[in-house]
């Protein structure tokens, strides 16, 4: 029993060490944005930088335990080893989640705006002007997410115009599949701009 307890701490300060180096350089990946130029999707390259952190992190590991403190643990060495990955993915993939909600949300723009200009309130009218003006124009994110689509090929461009393509149709339905089983908003309008009859709008 002691030694199982012994064995038990061991694995779980292990994976606590792993996730907060894993951490540590999944944070400098994504500072350096070195995939940036072979990558176009941020979402895509902050997963990679997810995944190479987490091999990182077990390579360590494995050279750890060919250590000679390393080698006092031999007998849990596998679990250490899958635990400490599955465990920084997972965890690191999570807290690096809202770099890329950051990136996207019109909610975190909107607060950043009234944080910068706490000395000044304003109406709903003059927030939606700051979402038209600010998000949409300047932070160029209707210009950003065409791009993003057009490079994943679930939209095409035919005489400046642009129209949903066969890959992008069967996304949607994808998404509209796992919406049944896990929704998405309380407000199904992001994957059902014309109304989904079968779905319940609950006001926040």
């Amino acid at each position: 029993m002691k030694r199982l307890l012994q064995d038990l701490c061991v694995t779980i300060a292990y994976n606590i060490c792993a996730f907060l180096v894993g951490l540590i350089i999944c944070s400098v990946f994504m500072h350096l944005d070195f995939l940036r130029g072979s990558v176009f999707i941020y979402y895509f390259r902050m997963l990679l930088y997810c995944l190479l952190s987490a091999f990182i992190t077990v390579l360590a590991a494995l050279i750890l335990t060919q250590t000679k403190i390393g080698k006092k643990f031999a007998a849990i060495e596998a679990k250490m080893v899958f635990a400490g990955f599955a465990l920084s993915f997972f965890l690191i993939n999570y807290v690096t989640g809202f770099a890329f909600n950051n990136e996207r949300s019109y909610t975190i723009y909107s607060l950043g705006y009234l944080y910068d200009n706490a000395d000044r309130s304003f109406s709903q009218e003059e927030m939606e002007q700051v979402f038209i003006e600010g998000f949409v124009v300047e932070f160029g994110a209707t210009k950003k997410r065409i791009g993003e689509q057009m490079h994943t090929g679930y939209i095409e461009q035919t005489n400046g115009r642009y129209r949903i393509s066969a890959s992008g149709k069967r996304f949607i339905e994808l998404m509209r599949f796992f919406d049944i089983f896990f929704p998405t908003a309380t407000n199904p309008s992001s994957l059902y701009p014309n109304g989904n009859p079968k779905r319940r709008v609950v006001e926040n």
